[in-house]
């Protein structure tokens, strides 16, 4: 049957599998974004974000909704096989922006900017005038 030393050997080998295939794919691959600033003020509502470990086309940005959503999707072939991350990130857009004018820009450092200037018409306010009526009036508007 199975001794001690014989299921210690499987599991040694079990162990060794499972860590070479969740092992860590090394600092470069594995960085994380280092940093996503979101200005939301009266004016505009805009993100920026470190894309630098993704080529342009590795990037997606579009609206679902009210909802901005960023995501970048990678694959890199390596000695073992593939390494593939991504990211996706959505935030909903304040009523006061305007969809139409939302524009992305990236520039050469891999920083990705998604301006939404607000329309301002949130911050207009008017008053609205109280018809009054009389009490004959009300009693026609029944009666008819």
């Amino acid at each position: 049957m199975w001794n001690r030393s014989t299921l210690e050997k499987y599991m040694r080998d079990l162990s060794s599998c499972i860590t070479s295939y969740w092992e860590d794919p090394g600092p470069v691959e594995n960085k994380p974004m280092d940093s996503i600033q979101i200005t939301n003020d009266s004016t505009k509502f805009e993100v920026s974000m470190d894309v630098s470990q993704y080529k342009p086309e590795e990037l997606r940005v579009y609206l679902t909704g009210r909802d901005l959503i960023i995501e970048g999707n990678q694959e890199k072939p390596t000695d073992a096989g593939y390494i593939q991350k991504s990211f996706l990130r959505r935030w909903p857009l304040p009523d006061e922006v305007d969809l139409d004018a939302v524009t992305i820009s990236l520039n050469e450092f891999g920083c990705l900017l998604v301006d939404a200037p607000k329309t301002g018409l949130h911050t207009m306010r008017r008053e609205l005038p109280i018809r009054i009526s009389s009490k004959s009036e009300a009693e026609r508007t029944v009666l008819a």
